[in-house]
Parts: C-alpha cells; structure tokens; sequence
C-alpha cells in the first residue's frame, strides 16, 4: 500500500509542477461567456416552459369543466326561481283551493292505504 500512495503522490505532484499555456486568452474568456449566456438562456427557456405548461394544464382543466357541465342534468333552478312568483302572482283563494286539493289527495291516500292493510290483514 504504501508504495501505491507514493506513486500517488509523485504523479499528483508531477502534475502541479506542469505549467499550463493558454495559446489564446482571449478566446477562452469568449467561449467561457457565451457558455454562460447559453446556461441563463436554458434557465430563461425552462421557466417560460413551465409557465406555458401550466396555463395550458390549468385552461385544459377549465374548459373540461365547462363541457363536463353542460352534460350535467339540470336541477330545476329555473323551477326554484319561479315558485316565489307564483306565490306571489296567487290569491288567497287559489291557495284555499290548492289546500283543499291536497287535503282530498291526503284522505283518498289515507284510505287506500286502510284497504291495503285489511287485505294484509285478512292473508
């Protein structure tokens, strides 16, 4: 092992000791900038893309549910809306007589169901 770390060492040194020569300094300022403008151009690039993805996820969902609801049945709002009216458009008389309808309505149910049991009863 320890003459592994040595050769280890020696190289690492040998490389230290190497003096590097840049032919064009110039150059590698250039280059290195423009790869640093294409990395801020990327970063720009994605969060436009992530915004686009997300409103066109967000106006997808919004226009299924627009559809989704016009295949919804109707809960008779139009019926809740006008009942009001036409309580107020009614007179006391009209009412007695609606009241007197469902008091005959309510009697001819009671009987039947009288006549049904009787006949449970007599089985």
């Amino acid at each position: 092992m320890n003459k592994q770390n040595d050769k280890y060492t020696e190289l690492v040194n040998r490389i230290k000791a190497t003096q590097v020569k840049i032919s064009e300094p110039q150059k590698l300022t250039e280059k290195t900038m423009q790869a640093v403008e294409v990395l801020s151009q990327r970063k720009s690039h994605t969060i436009l893309r992530i915004v686009s993805l997300t409103s066109s996820i967000a106006a997808s969902f919004f226009i299924g549910l627009f559809v989704f609801e016009q295949f919804l049945p109707q809960n008779n709002a139009e019926n809740r809306i006008s009942e009001p009216i036409f309580i107020e458009k009614t007179t006391f008389t009209d009412l007695n007589a609606l009241m007197q309808q469902k008091r005959e309505r309510q009697k001819k149910q009671q009987t039947f169901n009288s006549i049904i049991n009787k006949y449970k009863t007599l089985k």
